[in-house]
């Protein structure tokens, strides 16, 4: 159940992101809304309040927090993506070793403060969820998140292996 739902998840996620071979592209927001998240936010919600032994309040509240998570940094990858590529073109077009130094030294630069920003997304999401967990549901949530993750790459895989 949660295997098919997950590759869906991915490939829609994918999708929305304009990710190679996804069609898709990103039509405003919407993407954020999508039955299958909205799916992938109960089974989430579940897991947390089976695993942790929360209400199903304080499930949803997580899940949603966890969501946040999400598109935050879905979105900072996407944008890391866009400055690779833009790497990539000084790197390998036109100009001096110096032209290109000047050229991509702030893209160098907005790289590092979305990277910082990527870095800081993930310790503010961490410490909220973490800070009102006990020591138990923490580890339970720590295991919990590793479990998912590990589901939507071997999905990924699944998924690259059979286009």
């Amino acid at each position: 159940m949660i295997r098919p739902l997950l590759c869906l998840v991915l490939a829609s996620t994918l999708g929305a992101q304009g990710g190679p071979g996804m069609g898709g592209g990103r039509r405003g927001m919407g993407w954020r809304q999508g039955p299958v998240l909205i799916q992938l936010h109960q089974i989430r919600t579940q897991r947390i309040q089976q695993t942790l032994g929360v209400s199903e309040d304080r499930a949803r509240a997580i899940a949603d927090r966890w969501t946040r998570f999400d598109q935050d940094s879905m979105e900072r990858h996407r944008q890391m993506r866009q400055l690779k590529q833009q790497l990539n073109g000084v790197l390998l077009g036109p100009g001096s070793e110096d032209e290109k130094n000047t050229r991509l030294k702030p893209l160098i630069q907005q790289f590092v403060i979305l990277r910082r920003q990527q870095h800081d997304l993930r310790q503010s999401f961490e410490s909220e969820i973490m800070n009102a967990l006990t020591s138990v549901q923490q580890a339970r949530m720590v295991i919990l998140v590793d479990e998912l993750q590990k589901s939507l790459r071997e999905a990924l895989k699944e998924g690259r292996s059979g286009e």
